[in-house]
């Protein structure tokens, strides 16, 4: 058993002798809070140097000073979270009082881009609807509204591109003539959002963020959707 002097001098040397250094098996490097949409990519290199200090406090001249040629990835890493947990939008920045489906559209975007200083960004959805018609059967999924990935500015000055707040006003005239077509059921119905904002930095758009599960009960939006009405449900 070491004891507890010994066990100081072990992990000293492990930070500081080569050959103790070079037993450890992994390294794990951590840059917190990075905001994934801002760091698209990622590109590492490593390289060697020796006798930077041969005399201690004495920082050795330049043609003494080994380093080493580059060594990194072919590749650049380009990162993803891809989340499935279930998040409601009622809940995003929420109040006391119910909101509209347009304020809770723009709730979400305001958080997810509270911190991004990038300008354009790739935005991809699929909507579905979700409602009961019998406590003893799973729910029925309607697809509701698609958008193929689609460049969206973040300014205030789109140039040739759509902005932020167009896309979510276009969200929901769409989510709103398809429940005044259709006339759903509104029984435990749920909104479904399953989102993809891409990089911008390649030639094809890679998925950066993927929230697979984000719903909106429509009992929390005021005014309320356009639904089948009551006497309607109770005759089927």
């Amino acid at each position: 058993m070491l004891r507890s002097g010994a066990r100081k001098r072990e992990q000293a040397c492990d930070q500081r002798c080569s050959g103790c250094a070079q037993r450890i098996p992994e390294r794990h490097i951590v840059l917190p809070d990075m905001d994934i949409l801002q760091r698209q990519d990622a590109w590492s290199t490593v390289f060697l140097k020796r006798n930077e200090e041969l005399v201690s406090g004495k920082p050795s001249a330049e043609p003494f000073i080994y380093q080493s040629p580059n060594v990194q990835f072919a590749n650049a890493l380009y990162p993803l979270i891809d989340s499935d947990v279930s998040a409601s939008l009622a809940e995003i920045a929420s109040t006391t009082s119910r909101r509209s489906l347009l304020e809770n559209l723009q709730s979400l975007f305001q958080i997810l881009f509270a911190n991004t200083t990038t300008q354009i960004v790739v935005i991809q959805v699929e909507i579905s609807y979700d409602f009961s018609i019998n406590s003893s059967v799973h729910s029925v999924s309607l697809p509701v509204f698609m958008q193929a990935p689609l460049e969206i500015s973040l300014t205030d000055t789109p140039g040739g591109t759509i902005a932020l707040q167009q896309m979510i006003a276009d969200w929901q005239q769409a989510i709103k003539l398809w429940f005044t077509t259709h006339l759903p059921d509104s029984s435990e119905g749920i909104l479904w959002f399953d989102l993809a904002i891409m990089s911008n930095l390649t030639a094809k758009p890679m998925p950066l963020l993927r929230l697979r599960r984000l719903y909106l009960p429509i009992d929390d939006i005021e005014p309320p959707l356009s639904t089948q009405p009551e006497l309607a449900r109770m005759a089927r």
